[in-house]
């Protein structure tokens, strides 16, 4: 950011120049005004930090599943970041203007801050009198196309698959608010927010700071599923075997395509919701479907679904006595939270199968998880979902556990589940 400090002290030396000619008959409006309806090339700047980051690395990394430390999530030299103007500022830019990553920025704490730029053709005015506001969207390639003048956008969470890395690509949406200022044809993009827009109190903005943090504006949650083989030992007695769900399919039958339905009653539909530009504000969408579909990896990215041994199971906390809760093939999966920045969800999972050398259909496998309200910004995980070839056997909920914190980390003997 030293360029910004560079340019800084050049604006200053044109300020007394300017106020020499003002002797000259120039009044200070017309100094102060003197760019506002001028067309020229801005450079647009600014710091931000990755959302949902858990902090401290030299190396770049996209999403990473580092259990009871955190989901791990660093920039990347190709992310970008969509800026919208309100239709204020853009003259040659019917669309949103890309952002795009320039170089590590890191603070004294190892946070994954990064810094931004993009050039715009624009009319905006010098210094603070001229000040304008902005909104910030991750991921760019989501909303590149949208008009830069709109006040809201649609989030999408239909055809995800599964993985982190793609859901980091696709569906870690993430929203900031920012004031530009304009000294010497660079606009210097700030911190407009006080306090997060999802409520989270330990998510902590600085209004006015160079440093944007971007709030999170969806909830992942991590779905293992298992299958249940029940049978008898040698005494007669009931005796339940699990295996993960891709173990029991073996080699000849593969998950073609699974689909999460929330069958809560109450709750909006999950596949889209509405983003305010303004206020970060996510709402639910008439047109949304309770019903969301990954798509099966192998097909689609060449990258299969996460495998968890049992001897792996994540903890409940981190004593080394805590209860093992969470294993079996695993999927991510992301969900809007639209009211009140919260999520009823009662997810029901219907996998579809197929044969991998007929490519016919196979055996349709279900699965259910206790209701839950989950929050925006937050991760969650459920413990491992029993899954059955016949709806009618359903009788078994898994239960969800709320994982860790958009940018906190829990440690020592904290429990997952607090609330």
């Amino acid at each position: 950011m030293v360029s910004m400090r560079k340019n800084g002290l050049l604006f200053s030396g044109l300020v007394l120049l300017s106020l020499t000619s003002c002797r000259l008959g120039r009044t200070a409006e017309e100094i102060r005004t003197q760019y506002n309806d001028v067309e020229r090339n801005l450079t647009f700047t600014f710091g931000a930090q990755q959302p949902g980051t858990t902090g401290g690395s030299d190396t770049r990394v996209t999403l990473v599943d580092n259990e009871l430390e955190g989901v791990e999530s660093r920039w990347e030299s190709s992310d970008a970041i969509a800026l919208f103007d309100f239709g204020s500022v853009f003259v040659d830019a019917p669309n949103a203007i890309a952002l795009n990553y320039v170089e590590d920025a890191a603070d004294e704490y190892g946070i994954d801050y990064a810094v931004f730029m993009g050039t715009a053709r624009s009319k905006m005015g010098e210094d603070a009198p001229n000040e304008m506001p902005f909104a910030l969207v991750y991921p760019c390639s989501r909303f590149e196309s949208m008009p830069s003048s709109s006040t809201s956008v649609t989030l999408t969470f239909d055809e995800q698959y599964g993985s982190l890395e793609w859901l980091r690509q696709l569906h870690l949406y993430a929203w900031g608010s920012a004031i530009g200022r304009c000294e010497d044809g660079l606009v210097t993009l700030r911190e407009a927010q006080s306090s997060c827009s999802s409520n989270l109190t330990w998510h902590s903005h600085k209004t006015g700071s160079e440093d944007i943090i971007l709030d999170n504006k969806m909830s992942i949650i991590r779905f293992s599923m298992v299958v249940a083989d029940i049978t008898t030992d040698g005494n007669g007695n009931p005796d339940t075997i699990l295996t993960s769900l891709n173990d029991y399919l073996g080699n000849d039958v593969d998950i073609d395509y699974i689909e999460v339905q929330n069958i809560s009653a109450t709750a909006p539909g999950i596949s889209n919701a509405s983003l305010a530009l303004a206020s970060g504000l996510v709402s639910p969408s008439e047109d949304a479907s309770s019903m969301v579909t990954v798509t099966h990896l192998a097909d689609t990215t060449g990258v299969d679904l996460r495998e968890i041994e049992e001897q792996d199971a994540t903890p409940v906390n981190h004593s080394v006595d805590a209860d093992s809760v969470a294993w079996g093939t695993t999927f991510y999966l992301s969900v809007p939270c639209p009211v009140n920045t919260t999520l009823n969800i009662h997810p029901m999972l219907i996998v579809h199968t197929r044969n991998t050398t007929t490519g016919l259909p196979g055996a349709t496998y279900y699965g259910a998880v206790s209701e839950k309200t989950i929050k925006e910004g937050n991760y969650y995980m459920t413990a491992p979902i029993w899954m059955f070839d016949n709806k009618a056997k359903l009788d078994v909920e898994a239960k969800i556990y709320l994982y860790y914190h958009s940018s906190y980390v829990w440690s020592g003997d904290d429990a997952i589940d607090v609330y």
